[in-house]
């Protein structure tokens, strides 16, 4: 609509007491043609406005609920799903991938602002003169058709990059996970030329795209500029006023631009394409594999001690067997030890009794009965893994922030749970005590952790308390205090470990050896 007011604008410049209206054949006044010349302007800014702000908060959502999304599909998967994929690929798709989505979609919004500019611009083209308008339209259309195999080129560069992302995330955890070790043998510059190595692959195909997209820009600019001044020089000859020859310049150089910015944006669209294909593949596969929800009001311990029983029990990953034809019992109320050599499958029999792990024969049997609802089970234990994880905040959130969903717990109950791990004289000599903020104190032992860790799983009031190697970084004399005060609360306990004092302190012995069980 500006565009094609330009016209009788111009003539108002060039002292006319009437304008014609293009398209119209419409007689105006000078003020009415400039008045309409700035309505036109100012709705076409505010509409700009409002579309940046639309597009921004549809990006904003979406990207916000996919994080949710693969967060929530992570979390509910079926165990044996989760830990086949490398940690680092959830933190890739959780930061980089869905960045990459929010550009796909940012872009999007843009290509759909650039297709009605162009539908536009064409339009006051051809109102304004229809002959030269449409050789315009023409050309710029020939032009889109020889770019457009650059699309194909961004979107093959799109998927290598997406395969560099997880390759350089794997090698940036794998560092993080080894950075004592590597500190230790002094091998910090292997690691640093090996990720750098990888960032640079990354970086030469994000190299590659740009140079790919300047290329065709100057391309375009060079057959835009070739192109406008043939048009001009064919409505010269055409012998149209020069009010009219500026406009459809005007006109000609806008559909030029808005075509780069098409094809510009295509060629980035493209290039992301591969993200959101991941993003959605790996939140297919993850909801493909999720484990069913608890049963509405049986997810809570119930206070009674729980018999657990292995029967005929064969599970592994990835097709390789990890324990086979295993048997065993672990009797209510009292504290059953596994042990066995490194790689025996101790640490797969506590998944497969806490219920990640699905057995793929065999039975798990509860109170002499196979749990109908494994999250329904997994709410009646308390468990506590080798590796000592303490979550952001204070040391009240780290003890509570696995208790069941509507209870409160006091602080006397938290007390409790700490001098039964004996971590209480630590916490009490925090200076807030329960309220003190942990990542004021990263310099915890791994003794303190592990007690920390004890305690969390006790506040739960689980009718079964599992601890996988939970007392390895405990001196002989604070262990055997720990075990001790476990083993006189009214619960089943279960230990996987190796060293003296959790022999003294079991009632029963599980020895694993050749993915076999023999008891004591």
């Amino acid at each position: 609509m500006g565009l094609a007011l330009l016209v009788p604008a111009f003539g108002v410049a060039s002292g006319d007491s009437r304008v014609a209206i293009p398209g119209l054949g419409v007689d105006v006044s000078p003020a009415v043609a400039l008045v309409a010349v700035a309505l036109a302007v100012t709705a076409r800014a505010a509409l700009s406005a409002y579309s940046t702000v639309v597009t921004t908060k549809m990006r904003l959502r979406t990207t916000d609920g996919l994080r949710r999304d693969l967060l929530e599909a992570t979390l509910h998967a079926d165990w044996r799903f989760t830990v086949q994929h490398h940690r680092s690929d959830l933190l890739q798709q959780l930061t980089t991938q869905v960045g990459r989505v929010g550009t796909a979609l940012d872009t999007l919004g843009r290509i759909t602002i650039a297709l009605v500019m162009l539908v536009a611009v064409a339009g006051a083209a051809i109102v304004v003169d229809p002959v030269i308008g449409l050789s315009a339209v023409v050309t710029v259309a020939l032009v889109a058709l020889v770019a457009r195999g650059s699309v194909g080129s961004a979107a093959h560069l799109g998927a290598l990059f997406t395969q560099r992302v997880f390759a350089y995330g794997q090698q940036v955890t794998d560092l993080l996970a080894s950075l004592q070790v590597a500190r230790a043998h002094d091998a910090s510059a292997r690691w640093l030329d090996s990720v750098s190595a990888e960032a640079a692959r990354g970086s030469e195909l994000q190299a590659e795209f740009v140079r790919r997209q300047a290329l065709l820009q100057f391309v375009m600019a060079v057959a835009g500029v070739i192109g406008l001044l043939g048009l001009l020089v064919a409505a010269r000859h055409a012998g149209l006023e020069t009010t009219v020859l500026v406009v459809l310049a005007m006109a000609a150089s806008r559909l030029l631009g808005s075509t780069q910015t098409l094809i510009q944006m295509s060629q980035l669209l493209a290039n992301t394409a591969a993200a959101v294909d991941e993003v959605a593949d790996y939140l297919d596969e993850a909801r493909a594999h999720r484990e069913h929800e608890p049963s509405a009001g049986d997810a809570l311990p119930t206070g009674e001690p729980a018999t657990i029983a292995i029967e005929g029990l064969r599970v592994g990953y990835a097709e390789r067997p990890v324990l086979s034809d295993l048997s065993c019992r672990m009797p209510a109320g009292q504290v059953t030890l596994i042990r066995g050599p490194s790689g025996a499958g101790k640490t797969t029999l506590i998944a497969v009794i806490v219920g990640l792990l699905k057995p793929e024969e065999g039975r798990l049997l509860i109170d002499d009965a196979p749990p109908a609802d494994l999250p329904a089970w997994r709410a009646r234990c308390g468990y506590v893994p080798q590796e000592s994880t303490l979550v952001t905040g204070s040391v009240r959130t780290n003890l509570t922030w696995t208790v069941h969903t509507g209870r409160d717990v006091g602080d006397a109950e938290l007390w409790a749970a700490l001098r039964t791990a004996c971590v209480d004289d630590v916490v009490h000599a925090l200076p807030d005590g329960l309220d003190t903020d942990l990542s004021d104190f990263p310099r915890l032992s791994g003794g303190e952790r592990q007690r920390l860790c004890i305690a969390r799983a006790l506040v739960r009031r689980p009718d079964v308390l599992i601890l996988d190697e939970a007392t390895s970084a405990l001196d002989e004399e604070t262990e055997r205090r720990v075990l001790s005060g476990l083993r006189g609360q009214d619960r089943t306990v279960v230990m996987v470990g190796h060293r003296a004092a959790l022999v003294d302190v079991a009632d029963h012995v599980v020895e694993i050896g050749a993915h076999v069980a023999a008891e004591r």
